[in-house]
């Protein structure tokens, strides 16, 4: 089902992912502080942000010694697939965070109640190869990112996570 923009805002999946996230960083005593622009406010004109600004990862992690910055979207299947959409004008950005601290995409399926998180720098030539697809409300181009086959994936089950 294709929606709009304020659709995709009003299910309240990013935020879920961003909590899940956070969930993951403080299971495992992780350091986590929010690091790019939240949407929380819809009055205020984010098209008219840098875009340097505006694509900013939305964490900044500690793990061990090593500073990461994490970009999180929601994972959604398509028939057995579990997929990430990733604009294709944001990677530009993330690249030139990359030069900074690593970055890592992580991306929770609400359905399945997991969270995938891969690196940016190993993927980036999986990620540029990926099937495209268009948002209907502002024709932005993203790409469709099968997580489970991007190279040293981290898979982390909230449901056993809870038996545990």
């Amino acid at each position: 089902m294709k929606q709009s923009f304020l659709q995709r805002m009003a299910l309240g999946a990013g935020e879920t992912s961003e909590q899940k996230f956070d969930a993951f960083c403080a299971l495992m005593d992780y350091p986590c502080h929010r690091f790019g622009i939240h949407r929380a406010d819809r009055r205020f004109a984010f098209n008219k942000i840098a875009k340097f600004i505006r694509y900013a990862p939305d964490r900044i992690v500690q793990i061990d010694k090593e500073i990461l910055l994490v970009e999180i979207k929601t994972v959604r299947k398509a028939g057995s697939k579990a997929i990430m959409k990733v604009r294709q004008q944001a990677l530009p950005e993330v690249k030139a965070y990359a030069q900074f601290h690593p970055i890592m995409f992580a991306g929770y399926d609400v359905s399945d109640k997991i969270l995938y998180m891969f690196p940016y720098a190993e993927n980036e030539w999986r990620i540029k190869r990926c099937p495209k697809g268009e948002f209907p409300d502002n024709k932005q181009v993203y790409f469709k990112i099968d997580v489970e086959s991007m190279k040293s994936l981290v898979v982390f089950d909230f449901k056993i996570a809870r038996k545990q």
